[in-house]
This record gives C-alpha cells, sequence and structure tokens, in this order.
C-alpha cells in the first residue's frame, strides 16, 4: 500500500490522504478518485480528470502505469478537469465527512464515509502505522471511549460530527502473572521463570548471561516456535504479546561469537 495526497477542486477541506494498492494502474486510481469525489467536479466523465504529482513536478499522460513505479509514499497529486470549471458543487454531507485524527506525534485529516464502521477506521490506523495486533488501539471523541462500543458500529451509528476530531493510542497490554520458560542455546537448556510482561530483549540478555556468554559481543537469532524474531520491533514484544504458554521454549541460535566467548 502507498499514502498519497488528494488536492481536491472545489472541496472543503483541500487535501486528503488516502492509501492505495501500489500495484493498481493510474487509471484505476482516476477511477477510484472519480467515484469517491464526484461531487466536486464539474464534468461526469472521469476520463476528463487530469493528475499533476506537486511533489516532482510530473503529469500522468499514461494511464496504464503501475502507481507503484511513478509514484513515492505521501506524494501531493493535484486533480483538475481538462475544461474550465464552473460553479463550485457542494459536496452532500449524507455520504462523505471530514476528520480529524490526533495523537501525541501526529494530526492527521481525512475523508471517510459516514458508513465506515469503527472496526474499519482502527483497521486503517493500524495499518498506517504499520502497528501489530498486539497493540490495544484507543479511540476517544467527545471524552467517550469508542474502543468499548460495538466494533460493526459506523461512524453515523456512533453520532461523529463532519470536523469531529478522534483522539487515538496505541497501548501495551499489561497482563499479571509468571511463566516458566525453556532457554536452549547449542544444545543447553535452563527452564526459568519470567514475568509475562518481559519483552524478548530482557530474556534473550538473562538467557545469554545463563549460558555463559558476553551479551555485548554475540551475535544470535530468536527462534520461537520455529518463528524468527530477529527485528528490533519484535523482540520488543512481550511473552504475553506473542502468547507463550508454561513450559514453552526459546532457542538462541548463535552467529557470532566475540570477546572471550567460546561455543
Amino acid at each position: 500500500m502507498i499514502n498519497i495526497k488528494l488536492q481536491i477542486p472545489n472541496a472543503i477541506n483541500k487535501i486528503y490522504e488516502i492509501r492505495f494498492n501500489q500495484n493498481k494502474k493510474i487509471s484505476e486510481l482516476i477511477e477510484w478518485i472519480y467515484d469517491n469525489f464526484n461531487e466536486f467536479f464539474n464534468l461526469k466523465d472521469k476520463n476528463k480528470l487530469n493528475l499533476h504529482n506537486k511533489t516532482n513536478g510530473q503529469n500522468y499522460d499514461n494511464i496504464d502505469k503501475q502507481l507503484g513505479s511513478c509514484l513515492k509514499q505521501n506524494d501531493l497529486l493535484s486533480i483538475s478537469e481538462q475544461e474550465i470549471q464552473v460553479n463550485p458543487i457542494i459536496p452532500d454531507q449524507t455520504k462523505m465527512l471530514s476528520l480529524f485524527l490526533k495523537n501525541q506525534n501526529d494530526n492527521l485529516e481525512i475523508k471517510i464515509a459516514f458508513d465506515t464502521t469503527l472496526q474499519e477506521l482502527m483497521n486503517y490506523l493500524k495499518d498506517r502505522y504499520s502497528i501489530s495486533n498486539h497493540y490495544n488501539l484507543q479511540l476517544f471523541y467527545e471524552q467517550k471511549n469508542l474502543s468499548n462500543l460495538n466494533k460493526q458500529m459506523t461512524l453515523s451509528e456512533l453520532n461523529i460530527k463532519d470536523g469531529g476530531l478522534i483522539y487515538f493510542e496505541f497501548t501495551l497490554p499489561q497482563v499479571k502473572g509468571q511463566i516458566k520458560i525453556f532457554l536452549r542455546c547449542n544444545g543447553a537448556c535452563h527452564q526459568l521463570v519470567f514475568d509475562r510482561n518481559e519483552t524478548l530483549i530482557t530474556v534473550s540478555s538473562i538467557a545469554l548471561q545463563q549460558f555463559g556468554y558476553e551479551i555485548n559481543a554475540v551475535a544470535f537469532e530468536l527462534l520461537i516456535k520455529g518463528e524468527s524474531y530477529n527485528s528490533e520491533d519484535k523482540r520488543k514484544l512481550t511473552l504475553a504479546q506473542i502468547q507463550l504458554q508454561d513450559g514453552d521454549s526459546i532457542e538462541l541460535k548463535l552467529r557470532f561469537l566475540g570477546g572471550n566467548n567460546k561455543i
């Protein structure tokens, strides 16, 4: 998926952000724009729309090009019609609304359908920020926690107003209790007890000490149930988030030994 900013003529809000499949063609993007923003256009012909990339100055005449070959993340596309426009058409506010989405680090303005469900909005935010399902997403509107409501309710049913502000935040779940884990490395094995909220970073550091290795002079692969947990994001996950149970194993597969470490 690719993030695209659209500058729509006659729109109340000048710029809208969307996500679109980068394998789709320019022609498919034009068709989608026309279908979703047609109330802003005077001409009733999607083939009369022009796309101009304000980020790199390109015009897109070849509508068979794939988006991924000519667009980058967050490019700004200006949409215009081939003929001189007449008086602006008032948008049908029963179909779409403008929504502000805000957290501590970001403030978005999007155009979204009234019949969008709460679950679809949550999926959009998780997808946009590449947040895994291990995190909890909390949504607040006018001091009401939307996350506790039926996720299949639409924005209209939730009485979300045009121009409304929804505050959102991602949080890690807190799980009480302890768990017994087998730590394995080069044929050796230790069973230790950990708090379920311990991260894999902490667990792997303790494991290396148990096996007698210098932490800062070892490169290793972390394997859990056959899956590799090598990325920094994955190693920030807690034992509860990856749903480990008593008796499960974590394996450290050594890739490099430096310092005084010996296999």
